[in-house]
């Protein structure tokens, strides 16, 4: 469509500061990072990042072994080295999607409601962006783990012990030998609550510590492990443990488009990975932002993480 440049702002009461706003996609894209970091744990959880720019695809091998498949033997003096092979795993590819919303925010609209238009009509873009990414994440995350271990008790019952159960998936990630540190927590909201409000998760942090869980009141994090919560989690999935650094990637592509008053701004390869641009269409009474994400999750070692299971009757 095409479009013209926003005019210059001027200074009438509070309409200065939203047609500056209009008129500057660097601060509209400050806002949306905002908005955006503050909703999703998808990227947290698959935490590398992979460049498909001029391709828009990545080729990628999941749970690649980390050892040669012969043992080291011991040598004698002048012997020969013994020669081993060691296995590769089936490779996959993976290929990046756009997303995207616009929405048009008029001239009436501008003038009635002042700043209020932009900061709903920002706030609907970015949480309909970010959660539909973050959904898929934390699908392609469920469909791909397949292990998990056993809550010893329901929680918020008075047997219950999170953080014993969080400790034995985390030994079980351990176990692999793989090579993976479980350092994340992943619960939804009533499992995070219970979690971080248990007795014996409140005693792991030591009451003297200024930065202590009981004297602080940070319960992002104990006993080494980050706790993030979401509502993403596939049905019948409520905790989930993990090596952020193992678990997967994030596959970002920049698609250009970027310069003049209408171009992209923003970068496509940040865990926001949100992309926006803002210009007056001809023909309309008003301003048209749209917003873009183009990256793909995909999940390499499924062993670095697992489920507790029975955390709920």
């Amino acid at each position: 469509m095409p479009s013209t440049s926003p005019g210059n702002p001027t200074l009438n009461g509070q309409q200065v500061t939203l047609h500056h706003l209009m008129n500057a996609p660097l601060v509209i894209q400050r806002r949306l990072n905002e908005l955006v970091h503050r909703r999703m744990v998808g990227g947290r959880l698959l935490t590398g990042r992979v460049d498909a720019t001029g391709s828009g695809s990545a080729i990628f091998q999941a749970s690649q072994p980390i050892f040669a498949n012969d043992n080291a033997q011991r040598l004698t003096e002048l012997s020969e080295y013994p020669l081993t092979d060691d296995s590769e795993a089936a490779p996959s590819i993976v290929s990046t999607d756009k997303w995207g919303l616009a929405g048009i925010i008029s001239d009436e609209a501008i003038a009635r409601n002042r700043l209020d238009a932009f900061n709903q009509k920002m706030s609907r873009l970015a949480n309909t962006v970010v959660w539909g990414f973050d959904s898929i994440a934390l699908s392609a995350i469920a469909t791909t783990v397949l292990e998990s271990t056993d809550a010893a008790a329901v929680w918020g019952t008075a047997s219950a012990d999170p953080l014993l159960d969080v400790m034995l998936a985390k030994a079980a990630i351990d176990e692999e030998d793989a090579g993976y540190e479980a350092d994340t927590i992943v619960a939804t909201p009533t499992k995070w609550a219970q979690l971080v409000a248990a007795t014996k998760v409140l005693e792991a942090s030591p009451r003297e510590a200024a930065d202590s869980n009981v004297l602080s009141g940070n319960m992002i994090r104990f006993a080494g492990l980050n706790i993030l919560k979401t509502n993403h989690l596939p049905g019948g999935k409520e905790v989930m443990v993990l090596d952020s650094q193992a678990l997967g990637s994030v596959v970002w592509e920049d698609r250009g488009g970027r310069g003049g008053p209408a171009g992209w701004m923003g970068d496509p390869s940040s865990v926001a990975g949100c992309e926006t641009r803002v210009f007056r269409p001809e023909g309309i009474d008003g301003y048209r932002i749209e917003v873009r994400k183009v990256q793909v999750p995909w999940v390499q070692e499924p062993s670095a993480a697992r489920f507790i299971d029975g955390v709920s009757a």
